[in-house]
C-alpha cells in the first residue's frame, strides 16, 4: 500500500516538474526552429492562426482609438477607418514571419512591409539588414535578456526590452502538456 502511495506521489511530482518545465522548453524549441529556418517545428509551438487573431485585435483597436481620439468627421477620416483593416493585415503579416519573430525576440524593430513576390522575409543568411542601412549586422541572441514567469498554471510570458525600453510579451499558453506562442503583446 505504501509503496503504490509513493509511486504515485512521485509521478504527480514528475508530471508538476514536466509542465513547470514545459513553457522554458517550448521557447527553447522555437528559438532553435527560428535559428534553424524550421517552419514545420515552428509551427508545432506557434499557434499562428490565434497568434495572428490576437495582433490584429491589438493593432486594429489602437488604430480605431487613434482614430476616434482625433474626433475628425471629415472624408479623410472615414476613408481612412475603411482602410484601416487592410493596412492591420499588412502589418500582421510582417510580423507574423520567423524572421520578424526572430527580431522581436531580439528586442529589434521590425520593418512593417508587405513581402514582395518571391522574396520571402528571413532569406538572409544568418544576417539581416541594419535599420539605418542595407549593411548587413549580426543576428543577436534570441530573448537574451528576457524575464520569465507564469500568469496562471496555463499562461506564462517571457518578456523583452526594446532598444526604447519598452516592453515586448511573448505568451505562452499551455494545451494539455505542450505550450505555444499565443500572444505577443506589443508596446502600443
Amino acid at each position: 500500500m505504501k509503496k503504490g502511495i509513493w509511486v504515485a506521489a512521485g509521478v504527480l511530482v514528475l508530471l508538476i516538474g514536466y509542465v513547470m518545465a514545459g513553457p522554458f522548453l517550448a521557447v527553447y524549441q522555437i528559438k532553435g526552429a527560428i535559428k534553424e529556418r524550421d517552419q514545420e517545428a515552428l509551427a508545432e509551438h506557434v499557434d499562428f492562426p490565434v497568434l495572428r487573431g490576437n495582433l490584429k485585435e491589438q493593432l486594429n483597436g489602437q488604430l480605431m482609438g487613434e482614430m476616434a481620439s482625433s474626433k475628425s468627421n471629415d472624408a479623410f477620416a472615414m476613408f481612412g477607418m475603411m482602410l484601416a483593416d487592410k493596412l492591420v493585415d499588412v502589418m500582421v503579416d510582417s510580423l507574423v514571419t520567423p524572421a520578424s519573430l526572430a527580431r522581436l525576440m531580439a528586442g529589434e524593430k521590425v520593418p512593417v512591409r508587405p513581402a514582395k513576390g518571391g522574396e520571402q522575409d528571413g532569406e538572409t543568411g544568418g544576417a539581416q539588414k541594419s535599420e539605418t542601412g542595407d549593411q548587413p549586422t549580426e543576428q543577436k541572441e534570441l530573448l537574451a535578456d528576457a524575464s520569465y514567469h507564469f500568469r496562471s498554471t496555463s499562461r506564462f510570458v517571457a518578456r523583452v526590452t526594446d532598444r526604447k525600453g519598452r516592453p515586448l510579451d511573448f505568451v505562452l499558453t499551455r494545451d494539455g502538456l505542450s505550450w505555444r506562442l499565443t500572444n505577443i503583446v506589443l508596446p502600443l
